[in-house]
């Protein structure tokens, strides 16, 4: 934790040195903009000035021949700018007087501008000055500033592109280890990642592809088995009859058509699981009295339960009319049912209540419960629980509960489970009553 929040710190400084650097190189740039427009403005005055002193000169002398001692004394009193240089020529070209300060660097503008005076020619000159602003100084200042505390700020950038590389480098070897569900999870290359909730998403992801693997795995072996079980049979069935030249016999035949049975059982549960889970199960919904409902899925499966002697209670409310598709509400029920009296000790209860916009169905059995961290599970397909192949000697293909959650959910529900272990478990249907 204190390497995460040091990083944090870290990305902080380096974030506030960036935005820094960038707000002290903006101010600069904008300051050196105003501050060379000021100067234009300035420089255009003093051109002007100049040209007005010019003509007057000329104007009242009709020469330029005392200009030079004039051009001093004016140039003792200047202070804001300074004149680096001053030619002056003729209307012929001939330089006349030329003033050179070469302690400063000029900013050589090469102006020529001319000198009218009555409409005439009289001359021409040139003007170059340096500017001893303090204000330039200080802008050069402020961007060296800058400048040295972006190279001190350089260190920590490294270490920090080095870190976000190196976890960059660590990702890639774990994602390239998720897409090998044979390969075992790299948990030290997640602990290397100085991030706590990276490391427990990526723990996340691991564990769920690895579980779906395994279920993959299963769901492989366990199609293998109930489609081999049948068709074993009837091959032996038919080779028989084949081998002895006989017909089969009506004994036969019915085990034909109950291995039939049973495997048509099974495309058909896979077909609705794909269309649960693809959200294109069709309903046929319909106006049903749920307890007429409830009683007939119950006697339904009352000859299973006088079998295995268990008993089934009914605690329903008030009848109570509902939209559904009775079919495949009656197929959830079952589903339901048949896993309670698969797991029971003796007793099944089933309850009914509603409220103004809902109805809400439990399936309660007194079996040895669900273990808690199995109860995330229950749902996804082909998933069984601990409990499921060593009761009563059952073992289903793990469709059921998935079948029954896409039921549900189809009809805009929910479906959960609370379980205790040696307390039995309660499956908890939702459904709004009515629904389009």
């Amino acid at each position: 934790m204190k390497a995460e929040y040091r990083t944090i710190i870290a990305r902080a400084l380096l974030v506030a040195v960036i935005i820094a650097f960038l707000a002290g190189a903006a101010v600069s740039v904008l300051v050196l903009y105003l501050k060379h427009h000021e100067q234009a403005k300035e420089q255009a005055l003093l051109i002007a000035l100049w040209r007005n002193y010019l003509y007057a000169y000329y104007n009242a002398a009709g020469n330029w021949n005392s200009l030079g001692d004039q051009f001093e004394t004016v140039m003792a009193g200047a202070n804001a700018i300074q004149i680096a240089h001053f030619h002056l020529a003729d209307a012929a070209g001939q330089l006349v007087y030329n003033y050179d300060l070469r302690a400063i660097t000029p900013t050589l503008l090469a102006t020529h501008e001319p000198i009218l005076v009555q409409g005439q020619i009289v001359g021409y000159f040139d003007l170059a000055w340096a500017s001893k602003s303090a204000y330039s100084v200080a802008i050069w200042i402020s961007l060296l500033a800058v400048f040295i505390v972006f190279l001190l700020a350089f260190p920590l950038l490294y270490r920090s592109a080095k870190r976000s590389w190196a976890q960059h480098q660590q990702l890639t070897h774990i994602l390239g280890k998720l897409q090998q569900p044979e390969a075992a999870f790299d948990l030290a290359a997640v602990n290397a990642i100085h991030n706590e909730a990276l490391q427990s998403r990526l723990i996340e992801v691991g564990n769920y592809i690895h579980r779906l693997e395994t279920v993959r795995r299963r769901m492989v072996a366990d199609i293998s088995h109930e489609l081999r079980t049948p068709i074993s049979v009837m091959r032996l069935v038919i080779e028989g009859g084949l081998e002895t030249n006989t017909a089969i016999s009506i004994e036969q035949a019915c085990s034909l058509l109950e291995e039939l049975y049973r495997m048509s059982r099974l495309v058909q549960d896979l077909q609705q699981l794909s269309l649960a889970e693809t959200g294109n199960l069709t309903l046929r919904k319909s106006w049903i009295s749920i307890n007429e409902l409830i009683e007939t899925t119950v006697s339904s499966l009352l000859p299973g339960m006088e079998e295995q002697q268990v008993m089934a209670f009914r605690n329903l409310s008030k009848n109570v009319s509902v939209y559904v598709d009775p079919d495949r509400l009656q197929q959830a029920l079952i589903n339901l049912l048949g896993n309670a009296l698969q797991h029971s000790r003796g007793t099944i209860e089933v309850r009914h209540s509603q409220d103004e916009a809902n109805f809400f169905i439990e399936i309660e059995d007194d079996g040895i419960g669900i273990e808690e961290d199995e109860l995330p599970y229950l749902f996804e397909r082909f998933y069984r629980s601990s409990g499921t192949d060593r009761h009563n000697g059952f073992r289903g293909m793990g469709l059921g509960l998935a079948i029954t959650r896409g039921i549900v959910q189809a009809h805009k529900g929910m479906i959960s489970v609370e379980s205790r272990w040696q307390a039995g478990t309660t499956f908890r249907i939702s459904m709004p009553i009515f629904t389009e």
